[in-house]
């Protein structure tokens, strides 16, 4: 006889608040049995909600303000949001005249524009390596008004429905008699913890699962999340899927994002980041778990997360099979106080359990239909097909580029188009929820069909912007610097920031197949986009390296000669008055220009500002002044006409004894000091080393 399961696809994450009595009062006054308040994405971004890390109590919750708990009996987060802070320069700030950057993402059937994020990471207010277990932040005495725990067993009647429970460490190994003691009393599942932050695994997980499993319990995994951005909730997911991989967990395993601390602005799409890298690493199936006065304040949003995707935590005073709540959730974590008789750990106390109610039959075999027959093989429906016309740049790779909607042959891999953009023309939706988009070439010729997972789309042919931090020297002065990037307007032209070192914060790779940055200078104003072709990329601050092969004398020791342009090693040795050879040049973002500094050897000293050198005209360096007599006392020295030292003036034989006046010296780059000589009436004779005069 075959069996049918109803299932469903879900995603959630993990947080407790407890309620103060039985009320299913929501701190807004909604009704929790009733309909589930939805806000749009827009709305979420704009709301101003303060968020606090903090657990509250509900029941002291009001419209005008909410009390953030600070009983010793909860574990107070040590997170704040991070404050914005505006670092002080000599220089006044301009303010950007770029837009705020978003980038489209797409999530659980729908696409939504999210900020890019500031890619200074927040610092995780939690050690890695702390060992937290779901609810970890929940004291539900502190919560409710009473000295007692309402403790449930399997022993009694008129409670909600005990489908499946959560552990983790704390609850050691579990025999397969255990999950069989439980399964006869109806719990059906599992959600067992695997890993924390990007350090922690769970050391029984294997134990839990395996036993679980062999019980013919429903197994599903969880991980303690301490992600405040963007690439943290991805690097916490591909930890997370590591280890599920490992422990030989299947894509058709409910994964769950707990969250339960660091709250930020940007916790919503950080928890959809974590859930579309999941799905990229092979894990499709994503629930969100909090509590429910998180998801009542729109910390984590349900219109953006989906109710279907969602675990709840709220703690009636006396759980009831009368009062059941979040209906149109996935699940509801309803007490952290169940207890069976038989299960007991080394001492002999009884092993307490968080217990859930299953909606829908993600996280146990609750809905399990053993006695029913599915005789009918039933043909797929045909997609859904929407136009699109948009461009996208590829930003995810491991997607497979299908040549046909029956997805029966791979053309190439998302990997031999990342970040290039290309035209979206339709988006086809299946009956399981399955989406793709089609491809096309700026020759319109038709690539395939992708997951948009694996896409970030474009306000204009210019595709998605992309982070960069680069900073280039303008090296072209007939480029056109637009202000966007369909080419309709003009902003500047480069010929106006000629050699400048600019930073390109962010770069476009063009339908048409150029580059394009997005440029500012060294004060914040955005000046524009640039096609890459007309700068050249800086190893740093100090820009794209420039030929010079000037003479020149450095003024004195007060300037530094630098050994590297982070400023942390400078040359040692006095080079007042000595002239080297600058054979290159350094427009610095900073604004100055540094001249790289060799001498006569071909030694390399340094970096110089170029404030601090005099350039000279030829090797010999810059006159500095002398004003004093020298008397000729050796023969068969050359007075020259040059420093280039070309064409010969005199002998000193010529002048044997002579007392000469010394109007101006130059310190040549042979390492060599010469004389400019005149005699007594005033008539300039050559230069001539100072050896040969005392």
């Amino acid at each position: 006889m075959k069996k049918r399961i109803v299932t469903s696809v879900l995603v959630g994450s993990l947080v407790f608040t407890p309620l103060a009595g039985v009320s299913t009062v929501w701190a807004d006054g909604i009704d929790t049995s009733s309909s589930e308040s939805q806000t749009t994405a827009s709305e979420l971004f704009d709301s101003g909600v303060e968020m606090s890390d903090s657990l509250v109590k509900l029941d002291e919750l009001s419209d005008e303000s909410m009390e953030v708990l600070s009983s010793e009996d909860v574990l107070e987060s040590e997170s704040t949001l991070k404050s914005n802070e505006t670092a002080a320069t000599n220089e006044s700030t301009v303010e950007s005249t770029e837009e705020v950057q978003y980038e489209d993402v797409y999530y659980n059937g729908q696409w939504f524009q999210f900020p890019i994020q500031d890619e200074q990471a927040e610092p995780s207010t939690i050690d890695a390596n702390d060992n937290n277990e779901l609810g970890t932040f929940v004291n539900p005495m502190s919560l409710m008004s009473r000295s007692v725990v309402d403790v449930i067993s399997e022993t009694q009647s008129g409670r909600p429905d005990w489908d499946f429970i959560d552990v983790a460490s704390y609850q050691a190994n579990l025999s397969i008699s255990d999950y069989q003691f439980m399964q006869k009393h109806g719990v059906t599942g599992v959600v067992v913890k695997l890993t924390e932050g990007t350090s922690y695994k769970n050391p029984y997980a294997e134990n839990q699962i395996n036993n679980a499993l062999a019980a013919g319990m429903k197994v599903s995994t969880y991980h303690f999340s301490h992600f405040t951005t963007k690439e943290g909730a991805e690097a916490e997911a591909t930890y997370y899927a590591k280890m599920a991989k490992e422990l030989g967990l299947t894509g058709t395993t409910v994964m769950v994002n707990d969250l339960e601390t660091n709250f930020n602005d940007f916790s919503t799409q950080n928890s959809v980041y974590f859930a579309n890298k999941l799905k990229e690493l092979g894990y499709p199936i994503t629930l969100h778990y909090s509590s429910s006065s998180i998801f009542d304040r729109n910390i984590l949003s349900t219109a953006i997360l989906g109710l279907q995707n969602l675990w709840v935590a709220q703690y009636p005073y006396q759980p009831s099979d009368k009062n059941i709540l979040h209906t149109a959730r996935s699940a509801w974590q309803w007490s952290d106080s169940m207890e069976f008789t038989e299960i007991k750990d080394s001492s002999g106390k009884r092993k307490r359990f968080d217990i859930n109610m299953d909606h829908n039959g993600m996280l146990s075999n609750k809905f399990l239909v053993s006695d029913e027959v599915v005789e009918d093989v039933v043909k797929p429906a045909p997609p859904q097909e929407k136009t699109i016309n948009r461009y996208a740049t590829v930003t995810k790779k491991g997607y497979s580029v299908w040549n046909n909607l029956s997805f029966t042959g791979e053309n190439a891999k998302s990997d031999n188009y990342f970040q290039n953009t290309l035209y979206v023309e339709k988006e086809y939706t299946f009956s399981d929820g399955t989406v793709v988009v089609s491809l096309k070439d700026s020759q319109e010729k038709l690539l395939g069909y992708v997951d948009p997972i694996a896409l970030s789309y474009g306000n204009n042919k210019g595709g998605s912007y992309l982070s960069d931090g680069r900073y280039v020297t303008i090296r072209s002065k007939n480029y056109t610097i637009w202000q966007n990037l369909n080419f309709s307007k003009t902003k500047n032209i480069s010929s106006t920031y000629y050699n400048q070192t600019l930073q390109a914060k962010g770069r476009y790779n063009h339908f048409n197949g150029s580059t394009y940055y997005s440029l500012y200078s060294n004060n914040g104003t955005w000046l524009g986009y640039i096609n890459a072709t007309g700068v050249k990329d800086g190893a740093g601050k100090q820009g794209a390296y420039q030929s010079y092969g000037k003479y020149v004398t450095i003024k004195s020791n007060s300037y530094a000669i630098w050994r590297n342009f982070g400023w942390s090693s400078k040359a040692s040795g006095s080079f007042a008055g000595k002239t080297y050879l600058a054979k290159g040049i350094y427009h610095h973002f900073n604004g100055s220009r540094y001249l790289s500094l060799y001498d006569s050897k071909g030694k390399w000293l340094g970096y110089i500002n170029e404030k601090g050198a005099n350039v000279a005209n030829n090797k010999g360096g810059v006159a500095l002044a002398a004003k004093f007599n020298k008397k000729v006392v050796k023969r068969n020295y050359t007075i020259w006409q040059n420093l280039n030292f070309t064409k010969a003036k005199a002998n000193s034989n010529q002048y044997l004894n002579q007392t000469l006046y010394v109007k101006v010296k130059y310190n040549h780059y042979n390492n060599s000091t010469y004389y400019s000589l005149y005699n007594a009436n005033n008539q300039w004779l050559g230069y001539i080393n100072q050896n040969a005069t005392k």
